[in-house]
């Protein structure tokens, strides 16, 4: 004879897992309580302050010159080669000199890398001075033809000159 049993809803662990839930709920609660309201706390406002000096060298009334020397452009990386020389009548705190490149009609930039004449990384380069300048920079798209310019924001006065 086969005995038949029937499924009937387990009350007893229904009720002690709404009561789990109605302690946790409760404990919840009385820890973390109502969210209450902003309050400004304001601090006196000192009476003196004393006077802040930065030493940090300006560099802007300098003059570089950069000397490209040779430029190549190969399997989607260009590589330019220079001289750079601080004209000017003032030394130029770590001087860097960014090169973009753009695709032929010039509306789109493909890269931009920054570069510091050799030996003036967090140094001044003085008046008269010349460093090498080494670009590399990869172009991912690989275009056939590109156009690619010098910019720096540590001088006023930039020339730049390309080989005859």
């Amino acid at each position: 004879m086969e005995q038949k049993k029937e499924n009937k809803p387990n009350t007893i662990g229904a009720i002690s897992a709404l009561i789990v839930l109605v302690l946790v709920g409760y404990f919840a609660y009385q820890c973390l309580g109502t969210p209450s309201k902003s309050t400004t706390v304001s601090t006196p406002t000192p009476t003196y302050s004393p006077p802040v000096t930065y030493n940090t060298p300006t560099s802007k009334p300098g003059r570089l010159q950069l000397d490209v020397q040779s430029a190549k452009y190969q399997y989607g990386f260009l590589e330019v080669h220079g001289v750079v020389t601080n004209t000017g009548g003032f030394a130029i705190y770590s001087p860097q000199i960014t090169i973009q490149v753009w695709d032929e009609t010039g509306k789109i930039k493909l890269a931009e890398e920054p570069a510091w004449p050799a030996g003036t990384l967090l140094k001044y380069m003085q008046p008269g001075e010349q460093a090498a300048i080494d670009f590399y920079v990869s172009v991912g798209s690989e275009p056939k033809t590109i156009k690619y310019k010098f910019l720096t924001n540590d001088v006023i006065y930039f020339d730049v000159n390309f080989p005859q």
